[in-house]
């Protein structure tokens, strides 16, 4: 039976400040230059990046629920993007369709806070 290692020292594990490898986060970004993805956009409406990495998902999740309703289809995987060191394909959108999810998105925490109103805080 094999003994446990308690006499090392648990380190604790940091955050590095951008996510994956340089060489992945270029690839992305040559990947990406021509398409809007959930994340890029949050990043151009001026959100930090403690918000987007918090909100990313949620918010692409509901533009791909508010693409499905309007086009009655599914997105296009068409962006790249870092996750736990992997490149994972994302949904692509077009502006119209993210300013409006934008404007409707309430968080749960604080409740009844727009997404739209955490961002303009910040900025």
């Amino acid at each position: 039976m094999k003994q446990p290692m308690d006499h090392q020292r648990k380190q604790p594990r940091t955050r590095s400040a951008k996510p994956g490898t340089p060489i992945q986060r270029a690839l992305v970004a040559y990947r990406n230059r021509a398409v809007l993805t959930a994340e890029s956009y949050l990043a151009q409406v001026g959100a930090s990046r403690e918000l987007i990495a918090k909100y990313r998902s949620a918010f692409g999740r509901k533009a791909a629920a508010a693409y499905r309703s309007a086009t009655s289809t599914e997105p296009t995987q068409s962006g790249w993007a870092v996750a736990r060191r992997r490149l994972v394909a994302v949904f692509a959108y077009d502006r119209a369709l993210l300013d409006g999810v934008l404007a409707g998105y309430v968080v749960t925490k604080p409740k009844g806070v727009r997404l739209l109103d955490l961002i303009t805080e910040v900025a």
